[in-house]
């Protein structure tokens, strides 16, 4: 077989997902064989646990619409299967590579994506979604405050601004980037509830201010996506919730709760990867 039809067919990408999607399993795989002994002996794997992965199953589902949204408006794709490619790429966050999701998602259609407006629209949306995380810091300055409307209003507006200076900036200097404004919305109500959901699940374990471990949660995560060079920002995050967070939340008790909500967000992502290939496979039968 010639060189150029072997390029034409994409195997060394698609060589590249399987290792990828191997590659996370394996280290999923890994990391749970670590912790099993805090796995099973201190967290609850009740109703309420698992009621969560739904959850953040659902916010899983939020963004994969966002990117769906997106990547049809600039390629003129299959928007559900857009939409299925995107589900299964959150495996692709453990892998060891921190690209290893975006290698998923550009294995849908290699031959149609400009490898240049792609790389355009993953920078959008880690760039979206980091501003808009990063924006609920602000918590960290009204940790003594006893109403938590002052600092949800400042991120609303902060956020607003934000979004009207963008489109004043990107309006004459890319015609992609100005063309999917119109996702921004998208993202914000995205994140938003999944800080409602992340607050919702310290509220479940009777913290006194949920509102705030939920926001600095959410900002220390935005963080972790900048200075993370492991696979999901696995330990980075953690370590610095604990710094932050310290005197307010025993140390002990948040150490398990950081575990018992890492595993959470791990088991979320996988069942939107098995969620994603459910799909898939249905449509393939369908048509």
């Amino acid at each position: 077989m010639k060189l150029s039809k072997v390029i034409s067919e994409n195997i060394f990408i698609r060589i590249f997902k399987l290792i990828i999607t191997i590659s996370s399993a394996f280290f999923l795989y890994n990391y749970f064989l670590e912790n099993s002994d805090i796995i099973f002996i201190k967290l609850n794997l009740n109703f309420n646990f698992f009621f969560f992965v739904c959850l953040f199953t659902i916010s899983n589902i939020s963004y994969s619409f966002a990117w769906a949204t997106n990547i049809n408006s600039t390629f003129n794709l299959n928007k559900y299967e857009s939409f299925t490619v995107s589900m299964k790429s959150y495996i692709g966050k453990y892998a060891g590579i921190k690209i290893g999701s975006y290698v998923i998602k550009f294995s849908q259609n290699i031959k149609t994506f400009n490898k240049k407006d792609f790389i355009k629209l993953s920078l959008f949306e880690q760039f979206i979604t980091v501003l808009i995380g990063l924006t609920f810091g602000v918590f960290y300055f009204y940790a003594e405050a006893k109403s938590n409307l002052a600092p949800l209003v400042l991120i609303l507006a902060t956020n607003f601004i934000l979004f009207f200076i963008y489109i004043k900036v990107i309006k004459n200097l890319d015609k992609l980037l100005s063309n999917i404004t119109s996702s921004i919305p998208i993202y914000f109500v995205s994140s938003s509830y999944l800080f409602f959901v992340i607050t919702k699940y310290a509220q479940s374990l009777n913290f006194e201010n949920f509102i705030y471990f939920g926001a600095i949660y959410f900002f220390v995560s935005a963080i972790s996506v900048i200075v993370s060079i492991v696979p999901a920002g696995l330990g980075v995050k953690e370590a610095m919730l604990i710094f932050l967070l310290d005197g307010l939340i025993e140390e002990s008790l948040l150490l398990n709760v950081l575990i018992e909500l890492r595993i959470i967000f791990v088991l979320a992502d996988i069942f939107s990867w098995m969620l994603g290939n459910v799909l898939s496979l249905v449509s393939k039968k369908g048509n």
